[in-house]
């Protein structure tokens, strides 16, 4: 993996590099396992245009996940700072979507999307709860 930076994002700590195409579990768990430093996941960026980038997130365990936010602040600052887009303002696409996220030296910020209550009850082996 070339172009690599360890990188945190308000207590979350990522490996992220440039996206060379699909990686597996095993691959991931391996590049965790192999850190100098304690991470909590990997993120993949992918150039998309000048002003887009696509965020390929995973856990430390391999799998992978709709949304990190912290991840996405992560994503944004690294494809700013290796040239991947060329405006401090970026859209990052992660699997919930499209999230605008701007870049002022090394505050960054996000506007996620708000989440979705349900007032449904759950059951789980006659437990219930509130979603």
């Amino acid at each position: 993996m070339s172009n690599f930076a360890y990188m945190s994002g308000t207590g979350n700590d990522f490996i992220v590099s440039t996206y060379t195409g699909p990686t597996s579990e095993i691959q991931i768990i391996s590049l965790v396992a192999d850190s100098d430093y304690d991470v909590d996941g990997v993120i993949f960026v992918e150039m998309i245009d000048s002003a887009t980038v696509k965020m390929h997130y995973y856990n430390s365990d391999g799998s992978t996940a709709e949304l990190c936010v912290n991840g996405v602040r992560c994503t944004a600052k690294y494809a700013l700072d290796n040239e991947m887009v060329t405006s401090n303002t970026v859209t990052v696409k992660a699997p919930v979507g499209d999230l605008l996220v701007t870049v002022d030296d090394s505050i960054v910020k996000v506007n996620a999307p708000v989440p979705s209550y349900s007032s449904e009850p759950i059951d789980i082996e006659n437990h219930y709860g509130i979603k």
